[in-house]
């Protein structure tokens, strides 16, 4: 492993450790600031299935969760690819699917189980959950496949599942070939244009009505264009060339100007732009998009800023902790509620039970599984102790990047 590179050349080193100059973008530990974005998009969410919001930009939510998903996991792949050499795809499939899966388990197995013992038909229950398990909800919207009344919110977890299958092999196979952050970072932003370009494609075919709104919408296909931006965005905060340097030493200095720039960039979308003018404009999903990394980036790399440390605070960071359990069960929780209790006193319902079952779910499930994994050895001793620090923050850093995709609109 190279410790450096020379300041007077471009060629690309692999994997040194980042400067004192450039600590503020090395995304190391836990970060605070992350869990709080997730807060206030899983409340958006939940506002706007329970029909209290309805606002297009509130839809977005999705594509803050898909950078945060795109950022933190190409982190987690680089360092370990830095550590080890290789990335064991394996693991990271298992350390993926533990974390994931067993939560939605436990609220499948509630969802059967109360729909075979209380409602009409509950067979109609089981295709839906299956389909839910098999990570293909997204799909199934898109070319219609199923209805999926209960578990169509599940469509943005399918998404997250393939995108996690596909990525590891992905960043396998660049940083295997090439060694550098930099090329992965270029891979990335290839792969982003390519998507775009395949956008535009669809597109075409949605005016000629080849295909619906939905396919634009929840396919695969055009939804990792968000995950990819935000993973050349951390490949970069890795880098070592003159670029890398000189883009690590501007974002660490004006990561608050980047923040306030991507809230404000996101509200005005949020507020000037139709859902229908999202899905059919290609410059504005790409706005989207980079207002969705710029916040990432600038929570990542402004810990000190105003609005960092609001995101930060105890209890907003508390419901990004359990968001991934409200998010998997307030759309259920949504579709038992009786309607004839009103908007209002429905919402402020589904928001309570959803915070309960998330709350059940962090504590019971969640938890104590990040816990075990925290606690397991690894599976060869460091060799110093500056390798056991990148180990240890790792591990701290894939227990908190859990990403709570949470939209069904």
């Amino acid at each position: 492993m190279v410790s450096g590179a020379s300041t007077n050349t471009a060629e690309l080193v692999p994997f040194p450790v980042p400067s004192s100059a450039n600590k503020a973008t090395a995304a190391v530990g836990y970060v605070a600031g992350f869990d709080g974005l997730r807060a206030f998009a899983i409340c958006a969410v939940v506002a706007f299935h329970a029909r209290l919001l309805s606002f297009p930009g509130i839809l977005y939510g999705v594509d803050i969760f898909n950078a945060l998903s795109g950022f933190l996991i190409t982190g987690i792949l680089l360092k370990e690819f830095e550590k080890r050499g290789t990335i064991s795809i394996r693991s990271f499939y298992l350390r993926r699917a533990l974390r994931l899966y067993p939560a939605l388990i436990a609220m499948l197995v509630v969802y059967l189980a109360y729909s075979y013992a209380f409602r009409k038909y509950p067979d109609r229950t089981l295709p839906q959950a299956l389909i839910g398990l098999l990570g293909m909800v997204n799909w199934s919207r898109a070319l219609s496949w199923y209805g999926l009344r209960d578990l169509g919110h599940l469509w943005s977890l399918s998404i997250e599942l393939q995108f996690c299958v596909l990525w590891a092999p992905f960043c396998f196979l660049i940083l295997r070939r090439w060694k550098t952050p930099e090329a992965l970072a270029i891979a990335c932003l290839g792969l982003f244009l390519i998507i775009q370009l395949h956008r535009y494609g669809l597109v075409s075919r949605w005016t000629m009505g080849r295909v619906s709104g939905r396919r634009l919408y929840d396919g695969t296909d055009l939804r990792l264009d968000v995950f990819a931006l935000a993973a050349a965005a951390r490949a970069v905060l890795a880098g070592r060339t003159a670029f890398a340097s000189r883009v690590q030493e501007w974002i660490g200095r004006y990561g608050g100007v980047v923040l306030l720039s991507g809230v404000f960039l996101h509200v005005y979308l949020g507020w000037a732009f139709t859902f229908r003018q999202y899905i059919l404009s290609v410059v504005i999903t790409n706005a989207v998009a980079l207002s969705c990394v710029m916040l990432v980036v600038g929570v990542n790399s402004a810990p000190q800023s105003f609005v960092v440390r609001i995101l930060g605070w105890a209890p907003i960071r508390t419901f990004g902790l359990i968001s991934y359990g409200m998010y998997l069960w307030h759309y259920p929780l949504i579709q038992l509620f009786p309607w004839r209790v009103g908007v209002e006193t429905r919402a402020l319902g589904v928001f309570m039970l959803s915070i309960v079952c998330g709350t059940l779910s962090y504590q019971l499930i969640e938890k104590p599984l990040m816990r075990k994994k925290r606690e397991t050895p690894p599976a060869r001793q460091p060799s110093a102790p500056s390798e056991l620090i990148c180990s240890t923050a790792s591990r701290a850093q894939e227990g908190a990047s859990d990403i709570r995709p949470a939209s069904n609109a």
